[in-house]
């Protein structure tokens, strides 16, 4: 007689060992998502809810984030450059205290700085290949600059008054030039900043997390514009009322980072 299986139970508890059991949301989509541009609306009511898990706690991780780029920018000659390599480590530290917020809800403020012994390298080095972008975007716009007022206006620019050089004809271009400038920047520091999600949250490298964060943002433009101009309404409601408002709106803007890595990289999610 051949033994019988057993009957499974379907309402019963599992028998597969709990420590093989993986999160279903731990995994990432290996090319992002392509979503609509009202998604950029669900980033933010998404970073809200975060943001209510514990106001007091996120509040202190702004100020502390703040506080510390504020500080090390205004090192001499260097500051700056220190900031750019140094903003993945202290993204990467958000992002884990926004899954602790997502998954736990619980949000503590020494995740601030987990980037800096977990992934460090990674995040640096991610840190590090922005700056090198960054430099060689700004010389380029700058020999443009460079250009147009050398062959445009000439030696003559010095002795032109300050109402001559304020007129569209002069200064419009520069303005053309600069507004490139931010279009080229927004998106990179958006791949940045969702490169520094993957690397933190997934152990992913470097070079596979800036490739899949810049996809994600060329795939994602129009909902990246909507999510940037929603946040410059909402920078001038905080700043209004002696910029008391920037105790909310800036840790909405962290957490809303980790949702829009959410909405685009989750493998089992469909939306923010």
């Amino acid at each position: 007689m051949q033994p019988q299986t057993p009957q499974s139970n379907p309402y019963g508890a599992p028998q597969a060992p709990v420590g093989d059991y993986v999160a279903p949301d731990s995994g990432v989509l290996d090319q992002a998502r392509s979503v609509p541009a009202g998604h950029a609306l669900a980033w933010y009511r998404e970073a809200w809810r975060l943001f209510k898990v514990s106001p007091g706690t996120w509040i202190g991780v702004w100020l502390a984030f703040t506080v510390i780029v504020i500080v090390v920018s205004i090192i001499p000659v260097i500051g700056g450059m220190i900031v750019g390599v140094a903003t993945p480590l202290l993204i990467g530290g958000v992002m884990i205290a926004a899954r602790g917020a997502d998954r736990e809800g619980v949000v503590r403020f020494g995740d601030l700085f987990a980037g800096f012994s977990n992934r460090a390298g990674t995040l640096l080095l991610i840190g590090l290949l922005q700056l090198i972008i960054s430099m060689v975007i700004g010389i380029l716009f700058g020999i443009a600059t460079a250009a147009y007022i050398g062959g445009t206006l000439g030696p003559g620019i010095a002795q032109m008054t300050a109402q001559q050089i304020l007129t569209w004809q002069v200064m419009g271009p520069m303005l053309i030039v600069g507004a490139l400038f931010a279009v080229v920047f927004v998106p990179l520091t958006n791949a940045v900043w969702l490169a520094s999600c993957l690397a933190a949250l997934h152990d992913m490298g470097a070079l596979d997390a800036l490739r899949k964060a810049f996809s994600a943002t060329l795939r994602n433009l129009l909902p990246l514009l909507v999510w940037v101009l929603v946040g410059l309404l909402l920078a001038i409601v905080a700043t209004v009322p002696l910029a008391l408002g920037w105790f909310v709106v800036g840790p909405v803007f962290l957490c809303a980072i980790y949702a829009q890595y959410r909405d685009l990289f989750a493998a089992t999610d469909k939306g923010a």
